[in-house]
């Protein structure tokens, strides 16, 4: 591998902001529902439980979300709950992607790693709409998973009248 883990980590973006399966690091308690983090867990052959009980074994107590460091997301959303609780226990970013890390290598064990680093639960995608009622056709870059019926635009590049 060209980068060490820690600098990926360190550019990774959440599960559902189209990271690949090593975002689980970033994602959210069980209390939440998410089909992205569930299909990764899926992906990853690590059940529900185990997530939990290595997420929890990794607690760090915070005022966030779901009162965990572990549960917290990554450095590339911009997260003020997160940056307070860092900032208030004198943890640097540098220092987070490090405790990161150290829930990775609990959560994916090192012949998974190579495949958690290449597979994706949300996708990069290629759109066409068409408005019926507005007879406009739309063009553009979202991302997604079709199968979980989950899809963001991302940019609109062509919008042109049609007839129907």
């Amino acid at each position: 591998m060209d980068e060490d883990i820690h600098e990926i980590l360190a550019k990774t973006p959440n599960l559902c902001g189209g990271g690949p399966l090593i975002a689980i690091v970033y994602c959210c308690g069980l209390e939440k529902t998410c089909p992205i983090r569930d299909t990764a867990l899926r992906m990853l052959g690590i059940s529900k439980e185990q997530y939990k009980k290595i997420k929890e074994n990794h607690k760090i107590p915070a005022e966030t979300c779901f009162h965990n460091l572990a549960y917290c997301c990554s450095p590339l959303k911009n997260c003020p709950v997160r940056n307070k609780a860092l900032e208030s226990r004198k943890i640097s970013m540098n220092e987070y992607i490090k405790y990161k890390e150290s829930i990775l290598k609990d959560l994916i064990p090192p012949e998974k790693l190579g495949f958690a680093l290449s597979h994706k639960v949300i996708k990069p995608l290629i759109f066409v709409i068409i408005d019926v009622e507005g007879k406009t056709q739309y063009k553009g870059l979202g991302i997604g998973n079709m199968d979980l019926k989950l899809f963001w635009i991302m940019d609109v590049k062509e919008k042109k009248p049609i007839t129907l």
